[in-house]
């Protein structure tokens, strides 16, 4: 017998659900007689069960700048920086953990389909001038995850009460 009639007979075997008594035999349920059930199919996740855990290769830049300038370095309008972040997903909250922990922030943000919202509490500093510091991060990721978008914002509010604010915009690929 070739090969075609081989597997065609073998094929018919497992249909009838009879079994075969030589080497190349077919056990299961459906040799033995048993009902057939319907072998499930892996299916795509869903988009809210894909996760966008992972290296970020990311680009950041400055976008915007309001409010009084004061004694410290912030970047200008133009600049842009390249940073590298991890994102660990549990449940509905992200982890974003940069490579760089002196010069970037670090997020714990709230996920809701694929959009996300972070926000660290205002910090009392004194380098030069008492000042709050706060920072807040909102964007989303593309269906696939493999894409995100996002605004981050730098509050700094003097004593004086006046609040200077930076503004980036972040681009970022996942390895």
């Amino acid at each position: 017998m070739n090969r075609l009639a081989t597997l065609s007979a073998l094929v018919v075997t497992a249909a009838l659900g009879i079994r075969c008594r030589d080497s190349n035999s077919i056990s299961g349920p459906h040799a033995q007689g048993a009902p057939a059930t319907p072998t499930p199919t892996a299916t795509p996740a869903s988009a809210a069960q894909r996760a966008p855990d992972g290296v970020w290769d990311l680009t950041d830049e400055v976008v915007g700048d309001s409010g009084p300038d004061f004694c410290i370095y912030l970047p200008p309008i133009g600049a842009v920086f390249h940073g590298t972040y991890t994102i660990a997903r549990s449940g509905n909250t992200l982890n974003f953990m940069p490579e760089d922990v002196v010069d970037w922030s670090s997020y714990i943000a709230t996920l809701q389909g694929t959009t996300f919202t972070a926000s660290n509490p205002p910090i009392a500093e004194s380098d030069c001038a008492r000042y709050d510091e706060s920072s807040s991060l909102s964007g989303s990721f593309s269906a696939d995850y493999t894409r995100l978008s996002a605004t981050e914002t730098w509050s700094f509010r003097l004593d004086s009460g006046q609040t200077k604010t930076l503004t980036f915009q972040w681009s970022a690929v996942r390895r």
